[in-house]
């Protein structure tokens, strides 16, 4: 399925945000560079708001939703349902969620496979009125977000996320950018543009880790997108993690050397520069931070790295790079703290003939030593590395 042009939908804005509370009905497509990994189909009404949402990873599986809105325009109830696309014709849900909402009160009923999670069932209370829910890759609740802050007739709201029962909820807030545009964020920017009744067209997920684009568009061939994607894995074709995580282990002379990263895809999209920026700290994979373990003191570059499990981090530049070795770690790769930094040791860069699609981790034996490099796009990035006794 081919991306929606973000550019087209250019064309419906015209006027600024008023609150007139649509009923309308469409669909979202949201994208990671060239890959459509999500769609969406809803219905929505001054009661109600249904939906499906079709994930693409790691297996292609679906989403129903119905959600009751009361006088006030809020979710006052959610039904939701999840199984895997290709699961035979009767089988469990995987997922099923039931939350009534009075005011600030939650009531959830969560089962997994047809059998009651007595964990995350439960009585939970979130801080403020008006909680929307939080479904994988659904836009239309962020859409919801925009039409209580319209509502309310100011330029910003705080709105309680809540997922799936006690303590599983988080503050979000939205807020007015201009007259048609707003700032969705749910622990990370997320830019929208909107129409004059507050429908959302477009949301862009660049400023988080996710970096998603997401389109609304007028129909959408929701059961053929899914039904492909299923054929997909039938032939084996499983598109995996987004982000698969990986590990490297090699040994350089008495090193024992262990790497644990995420392996975020090209997809078609400029890297270094673009998505990775310059002079700017990178987690240096994906999700969470990259993991470096070595059994004895290592020199790396003309820096020693005592024996011990540490984080690293990056710092690359148009002629090179920065590797980062920090102490702190088990943290999200969002988490970096520069006051546990061990060392900053310049890298090389080597421009690559062939661009790499997935990004990769290597320790690499030389004949004094060895070589510790990271290659992703058009590029490859390196440092020496060998045991510091």
């Amino acid at each position: 399925m081919r991306p929606v042009s973000f550019v087209s939908l250019l064309l419906f804005w015209v006027a600024p945000l008023t609150a007139q509370g649509p009923e309308s009905s469409g669909g979202f497509v949201t994208t990671l560079g060239r890959d459509t990994i999500a769609v969406e189909r809803f219905t929505r009404s001054a009661s109600r708001i249904e939906g499906d949402v079709a994930i693409r990873n790691p297996r292609a599986r679906t989403i129903h939703y119905i959600a009751t809105l009361g006088a006030k325009g809020v979710v006052t109830k959610l039904e939701m349902t999840s199984r895997v696309a290709a699961a035979p014709a009767g089988s469990p849900f995987v997922i099923e969620r039931y939350t009534t909402i009075e005011d600030t009160v939650l009531v959830t009923e969560v089962k997994r496979n047809g059998v009651r999670d007595t964990v995350a069932s439960g009585r939970t209370t979130v801080p403020k009125t008006g909680a929307v829910p939080f479904i994988q890759s659904s836009t239309v609740f962020g859409e919801q977000m925009v039409q209580q802050m319209l509502r309310a007739g100011v330029d910003s709201l705080e709105i309680p996320q809540f997922t799936f029962g006690p303590n599983h909820a988080f503050p979000s807030f939205v807020k007015r950018l201009g007259k048609d545009s707003v700032d969705i964020n749910v622990g990370a920017p997320g830019y929208a543009k909107v129409d004059a009744s507050g429908r959302l067209l477009a949301l862009s997920a660049r400023a988080s880790t996710v970096k998603t684009e997401t389109v609304r568009v007028r129909s959408l061939d929701f059961d053929g997108v899914l039904k492909g994607w299923v054929e997909a894995e039938g032939r084996g074709e499983l598109p995996g993690a987004i982000s698969a995580r990986d590990t490297v282990r090699a040994t350089l002379g008495s090193a024992q050397l262990w790497i644990d990263y995420g392996r975020p895809a090209k997809r078609g999209r400029a890297i270094f520069g673009t998505l990775v920026p310059f002079d700017t700290v990178w987690r240096t994979g994906a999700n969470a931070a990259t993991q470096f373990r070595t059994n004895v003191d290592l020199r790396v570059g003309e820096q020693v790295v005592p024996a011990g499990t540490y984080t690293l981090w990056s710092i690359p530049t148009r002629n090179g790079a920065t590797l980062i070795v920090n102490k702190q770690v088990g943290q999200w790769g969002t988490q970096y703290d520069k006051t546990q930094d061990l060392v900053a040791i310049p890298m090389t860069v080597e421009r690559l003939s062939a661009a790499v699609e997935r990004m990769t981790f290597e320790v690499v034996p030389t004949p004094n030593g060895g070589q510790l490099a990271f290659r992703w796009d058009d590029r490859r990035f390196v440092v020496s590395i060998r045991p510091a006794g």
